[in-house]
């Protein structure tokens, strides 16, 4: 009877091969400042919309 515990296997990259690259992220630059950009706005507005009434009455 097979373990239902056990984790599964898989095969593992060696670290030597790969101690060259430096890349972290596997998407572009580009597109991370974008999403970055995107977010950043879209919690400002709102964040806004959320106080504006509270500014509002002084």
């Amino acid at each position: 009877m097979d373990n239902v515990y056990k984790a599964p296997e898989a095969a593992l990259i060696d670290s030597a091969t790969t101690a060259g690259s430096t890349a972290f992220f596997v998407t572009s630059i580009r597109k991370m400042a974008i999403l970055y950009i995107a977010t950043l706005g879209s919690v400002a507005v709102s964040f806004t919309a959320a106080t504006e009434p509270v500014f509002a009455r002084g």
